[in-house]
C-alpha cells in the first residue's frame, strides 16, 4: 500500500469513527460492556488522544525535529509493519498511555474527531515523502518511526480499535 492510499484509508477510518458517534446513545457510549473492558468512550479517548500524539510525531519528523541516526524499528515494529495489522489478541496499552484514557462524553469525542480529521486532511503525501527518512521519533513499543511510518501506524492502530468497537457493539447488540 502506498502513502496516498494509506492517507486516504486513514481518512475513511476516521470518518467511520465520526459517523458511528451518531448511532450511540450517551449512556451506552460511556458504559463498559464488562468488568475490565473499556467503554466505547474510553476507546475513542485512547484512539484520538494517541492519534493526535502520533500526528505530532509525524509532523516533527517532517520538520526535521526528530532524532537523526536513531536505530529505526525494533523487532516488534518490524513484525507489525510486515504484517500490516496487529496480530489477533488483546493488548495492553503502555502505562503512560493508559493513564490518559478517560470516559469522555460523545460531544468531546466528536470535537476530537473533527480536530484529528482536519489535521489528517491537511497532510500532503508529497510532504511526507519528501521528509528525511532518518528523522525519527520514538514509539514506546515499536522503536523509532519516521514520518511515513507514523502515518502507517495510525492506520494500523485505528483499524485495530475499530475492530474493538465492533466487539463492544456486539456485546450491546448494536450491530
Amino acid at each position: 500500500m502506498n502513502l496516498p492510499e494509506i492517507l486516504a484509508d486513514l481518512q475513511l477510518i476516521l470518518e467511520e469513527y465520526q459517523s458511528r458517534l451518531d448511532h450511540y446513545s450517551d449512556q451506552v457510549f460511556m458504559l463498559s460492556p464488562e468488568i475490565g473492558c473499556w467503554s466505547m468512550a474510553e476507546v475513542y479517548s485512547h484512539v484520538f488522544g494517541t492519534c493526535l500524539m502520533q500526528q505530532k510525531a509525524m509532523e516533527m519528523c517532517m520538520q526535521g525535529q526528530g532524532m537523526e541516526g536513531s536505530a529505526g524499528l525494533n523487532e516488534m515494529g518490524d513484525k507489525l509493519f510486515a504484517l500490516g495489522h496487529f496480530p489477533p489478541g488483546k493488548y495492553e496499552a503502555p502505562e503512560a498511555l493508559k493513564s490518559r484514557v478517560q470516559n469522555i462524553h460523545k460531544e468531546d469525542a466528536k470535537a476530537l474527531a473533527t480536530k484529528l480529521l482536519s489535521r489528517i486532511k491537511s497532510v500532503q503525501s508529497e510532504d511526507i515523502l519528501n521528509a528525511n527518512e532518518d528523522q525519527r521519533m520514538e514509539h514506546p513499543r515499536l522503536g523509532f518511526l519516521n514520518a511515513s511510518q507514523w502515518v502507517h501506524f495510525m492506520l494500523i492502530h485505528t483499524k485495530h480499535h475499530l475492530n474493538q468497537l465492533d466487539r463492544i457493539e456486539r456485546k450491546f447488540s448494536m450491530c
